[in-house]
Order: C-alpha cells, then sequence, then structure tokens
C-alpha cells in the first residue's frame, strides 16, 4: 500500500506539473489534469498516512 501512495503521489505531481505547463502555453486540451492531479496528489497522501499509521499501531 505504501509503494501504490508513492506511486499516486508522483502521477498526481506529474499530471498538475503537466496541467499548469499546457495552461501556461495556452494549449487547449488537458485542462482535467489540473483538476486531477491534486486528487490523484491527495488520495496518495492519504494512503500514505493510512499506511503509516496501521504499521506504528501494529509495531505497538
Amino acid at each position: 500500500m505504501k509503494i501504490a501512495s508513492i506511486v499516486l503521489i508522483a502521477l498526481g505531481a506529474l499530471l498538475s506539473v503537466q496541467g499548469v505547463l499546457f495552461k501556461i502555453q495556452h494549449w487547449p486540451d488537458l485542462f482535467q489534469s489540473i483538476i486531477s492531479g491534486p486528487l490523484m496528489f491527495a488520495s496518495g497522501f492519504i494512503l500514505l498516512i493510512v499506511s503509516v499509521v496501521r504499521k506504528r499501531k501494529a509495531a505497538d
């Protein structure tokens, strides 16, 4: 689960950067990446927090 969350964080960051670059250059497509990028980043970050909390509870 930790690897999946890191992959989601990386893909979300890449989509966000790509969407912003497309917006700066006034290209018509990929407006969805401006929205979906941060959502993927946030969901990956939440999964990472959940996996760390579960691991700490299992260690106790």
